[in-house]
């Protein structure tokens, strides 16, 4: 575990918060469900965090989820202090993508300055891994390398990923691994003898700093059998950034350890797909994925484990019923005959708030915040004032949500987004946009320059630009990152035929013969953006997070079938089948078909684990239903209602016969396949010959091979830097600037 700084002496003049951020809302008091803790002999309990991206401040817009490190630290201790008591064990793990998405995170230069002096190392953590958001720029993985890896020491492991230094003569090194491989440790007071590994989900868009093996290549390496066939290990525990479920790397890590180890339990933490989550293998192989931002602590416990080497012998046999349970297993585990040792695995996943630490750690707020703890959420609270994140740039009036409304509607955000952030910043700035001495500012090597400034264009972005919701009150500069945190800006192609512009937009949104053709041309020859987009699941990225891949309402009317659904607001609990929290937006094969859909949402369950009666609440918040059941979350939520959207929306600038912005009229003209009727234009007789084509920069492998099907060959080269290099973040938080002023006083304090 890594050292702890001595905070008080760093941070003497400041405010020590009692616990929270001071601007953080009170949570809730909703019911909870009580902590599934294993006590005693043979017990082990975990906290798992994942996807953090930045959020170590807590939210300070959203009660339920306002707890900071500092608070997660002493909740920690508390349950450390616990299993100290009752003779069980508790351990910590981390499962990456620890970086971009908040300002206290993206607003220092370097980025991370703060997050990472004084914040988040000062959790001792006993495994920890990297995501794929320490590796997309060279810069991140330096630190991550520098900073982070000698932190943690042994307990940061990385499985199978290397990373290469800088020589003396600034040119790149040999690669080398960036962390140990894997790790053997004896938990404090079971000595209950582990084996860790750390792996990253098989990624490859990262910098070429950096190299990520693919994971069933690593299970072949001599170092993992070797690794597999040591003695005397009583768990295997995986950890890594990488989704539980429907997961090639987990199920082939799963196969390489039944092969040579059958009967020794295993344990998965995973990460990457933003949700809570929990995943059955087999009786004594299971794992939970605890969410993002967050917004959730992962708890997990097992009971019946065996300390000191002791082995699994004896036991239960078998039954009947738990060999067809595992059918699938078969191949993986040849000895399904033998006997085997009953091991109880539980799960929570705990709202991030002090309710919520306090009911389980048996505190109050008096006794609840440690010295420790409270320095920490002090050193938070002195990085958002030198980051200055509470500077205003205007208040919003009322909440926009990216999915939880429909689209498009008058409190979705992507509707703000298309029909008035983007054609209002690009037509304001095409009209003062030159360098001159009226705009000093404007660099000329990258403004770019309309011969004439109000030539009719078309906007288009992925949807997956936005990262999170529009809250009422006070916009900030945190609020900028938060919204959008990515770095690339906006392209343009100009002079592209109307006929072939008009028609890309409903090309990225069907997912058809685009997509279809990359799979078919550039999967297996390497090198492109869009092949590695494929690979990578990052055509999911085009869109907002729609919530555990792969089950969307084709999967969910398959599990009514099969008895897995009551109907579409509720499932019989007791497991089988699920996956994530419900209800959520499915990442279809075709998701065009269910935009603007309510998606299916759940019920909370009448019986189960003994809650016969659970009280009603009026806290709306994730209802998920996994392997385990639907009694996961601590807290009982009213179900949220969540809508699928649109992968990219565009928008219409100085187009004849119209005012200055037109835009699209009917979710459906952004949804279907291009037809020969042109999607935006209102009538062929408006329609002007030729247009600039305008789009996050992101999606411009999309663009041009949905130019190239629609006949139109262009190439990169043929593309120009737009909006003078400004990147989402940039012109969201300029137009609030220009267009929401605060009324007196209601831009003080913190968004």
């Amino acid at each position: 575990m890594p050292p702890l700084s001595d905070l008080s002496v760093l941070l003497p003049f400041l405010h020590l918060a009692s616990a929270a951020q001071p601007s953080a809302p009170s949570p809730i008091s909703a019911p909870l469900r009580s902590l599934p803790w294993a006590s005693g002999k043979n017990s082990l309990n975990f906290l798992h965090t994942t996807d953090t991206h930045g959020w170590h401040a807590g939210h300070l817009q959203e009660p339920q989820y306002s707890a900071d490190w500092g608070d997660y630290i002493s909740f920690a201790s508390h349950l450390h202090d616990r299993a100290d008591a009752d003779g069980s064990d508790l351990l910590l793990i981390d499962t990456g993508d620890r970086v971009e998405g908040n300002g206290l995170y993206d607003a220092s230069d370097p980025k991370g300055y703060w997050t990472f002096n004084g914040i988040f190392e000062e959790q001792p953590i006993d495994v920890i891994t990297s995501g794929n958001h320490e590796l997309y720029l060279a810069n991140t993985s330096r630190r991550e390398s520098d900073v982070v890896v000698p932190a943690y020491r042994q307990d940061y492991i990385a499985s199978n990923l290397d990373i290469r230094d800088l020589d003396a003569d600034g040119q790149d090194a040999e690669f080398r691994p960036l962390a140990a491989r894997y790790r053997k440790f004896t938990t404090k007071n079971n000595g209950i003898r582990i084996l860790a590994f750390g792996f990253l989900f098989n990624f490859h868009n990262n910098a070429n700093n950096t190299r990520v093996q693919p994971v069933q290549e690593t299970l072949k390496e001599k170092w993992f059998q070797d690794a597999l066939r040591e003695e005397n290990v009583d768990l295997f525990l995986v950890a890594g950034h990488v989704p539980v479920r429907e997961s090639e790397e987990y199920d082939a890590v799963y196969r390489a350890i039944r092969e040579v180890k059958w009967d020794t339990p295993i344990v998965f933490f995973g990460g990457h797909t933003h949700v809570r989550d929990f995943k059955r293998w087999e009786n004594k192989a299971m794992g939970i994925e605890s969410g993002r931002y967050l917004e959730t602590i992962g708890f997990l416990s097992m009971q019946g484990l065996k300390g000191g080497g002791s082995g699994h012998e004896g036991g239960d046999v078998a039954t009947e019923e738990d060999e067809q349970e595992d059918g699938e297993k078969k191949e993986a585990t040849a000895s399904t005959q033998r006997t085997k040792k009953s091991i109880q695995y539980s799960r929570m996943y705990i709202d991030n708030n002090l309710h919520s630490f306090h009911h389980h750690s048996n505190t109050t707020s008096d006794t609840f915040p440690t010295e420790h703890g409270r320095n920490v959420s002090a050193q938070i609270e002195h990085a958002r004032q030198t980051l200055n994140l509470n500077q205003t740039y205007g208040c919003v009036p009322q909440t926009y949500w990216l999915n939880r409304a429909p689209y498009p509607s008058n409190n979705s955000l992507l509707s703000l987004l298309a029909d008035r952030i983007l054609p209002e910043s690009f037509a304001s700035y095409n009209t003062t946009a030159s360098p001159s001495a009226k705009n000093p500012d404007i660099n000329p090597n990258t403004a770019d320059h309309h011969h004439n400034n109000h030539k009719p264009s078309i906007i288009l972005t992925n949807t997956g630009a936005l990262r999170f919701d529009l809250f009422k009150g006070p916009f900030t500069l945190d609020s900028t990152f938060l919204i959008s945190p990515f770095t690339s800006g906006f392209r343009m192609i100009r002079d592209v035929p109307f006929s072939a512009a008009d028609r890309v937009l409903g090309l990225l949104n069907s997912e058809g013969p685009i997509l279809r053709r990359e799979r078919e041309d550039g999967l297996g020859f390497g090198g492109s953006e869009m092949e590695r987009a494929v690979r990578e699941g990052l055509v999911r990225a085009m869109a907002p997070q729609r919530g555990f891949a792969g089950r969307g309402e084709e999967n969910a009317e398959e599990e009514k079938k099969k008895g897995g659904l009551e109907n579409n607001s509720g499932r019989k609990g007791g497991g089988g089948g699920g996956g994530g929290q419900i209800p959520l937006l499915p990442t279809n094969d075709n998701p065009s078909s269910d935009i603007g859909r309510e998606q299916p949402h759940v019920s909370l369950p009448q019986k189960e684990n003994g809650d016969d009666h659970p009280p009603t609440t009026s806290v709306p918040g994730y209802t998920t239903h996994d392997d385990l059941g639907a009694a996961g979350d601590d807290t009982l939520h009213v179900p949220i209602r969540f809508f699928d959207v649109p992968n990219c929306v565009g928008s219409r600038v100085f187009f004849p016969n119209t005012t200055t912005t037109t835009l699209l009229e009917s979710p459906e003209q952004q949804q279907t396949p291009p037809s020969p009727s042109p999607s935006l234009s209102p009538s062929p007789s408006s329609s002007p010959d030729k247009v600039d084509l305008v789009y996050n920069a992101f999606i411009e492998p999309w663009i041009l091979s949905a130019l190239e099907f629609l006949g139109e060959g262009y190439e990169k080269k043929d593309t120009e830097v737009a909006f003078g290099g400004k990147t989402m973040t940039d012109v969201v938080g300029g137009w609030v600037e220009r267009t929401w002023g605060c009324e007196d006083g209601e831009g003080d304090g913190e968004a």
